[in-house]
């Protein structure tokens, strides 16, 4: 698989799952299985992901000026690639619906949601920041050294 494909199947599976979660919560509390507090309590645990996910996606998509397909990618990689992001948004939809069918209170659903969440943006950081992540120009640096003691205003 090469890495553009993969990078659109993450991103999509990211972006999408958590759109269609927030889906999910509203169409449950329109069917009184959500309050409208918890439903603003529920938007507020995945808005700021959903925003780095999509923040992410779109700045890898704006920089891609020509068709490159980029290099391939290990079948064990995508698949771990694809398949953690894939097992963290089931279990946050089996989790909205225990809470909307179950016995789950409100307080415990935003605890292991909020669990589930941090868990997911660990994710987010070890693998989809090297899918997405644009490598600076090598042998570029910003970084300025002033001699010890130097007091330059």
């Amino acid at each position: 698989m090469s890495e553009r494909r993969l990078r659109g199947i993450v991103g999509a599976l990211l972006v999408f799952g958590q759109l269609g979660l927030l889906l999910v919560v509203t169409l449950l509390t329109a069917s009184d299985k959500f309050t409208q507090p918890e439903l603003l309590s529920t938007f507020g645990m995945i808005g700021p992901l959903l925003a780095a996910y999509v923040t992410s996606a779109v700045r890898t998509f704006l920089k891609q000026k020509h068709s490159e397909i980029g290099a391939f990618i290990a079948t064990e990689r995508a698949f771990v690639a694809i398949t953690y992001p894939a097992a963290f948004i089931a279990t946050l939809f089996g989790l909205v619906l225990w809470k909307a069918f179950g016995s789950l209170s409100f307080d415990s659903f935003l605890k292991f949601g909020g669990a589930l969440q941090t868990a997911l943006g660990v994710y987010v950081a070890l693998v989809v920041e090297d899918l997405f992540h644009q490598p600076s120009k090598r042998g570029t640096t910003n970084v300025s050294v002033r001699g010890e003691g130097s007091r330059t205003p």
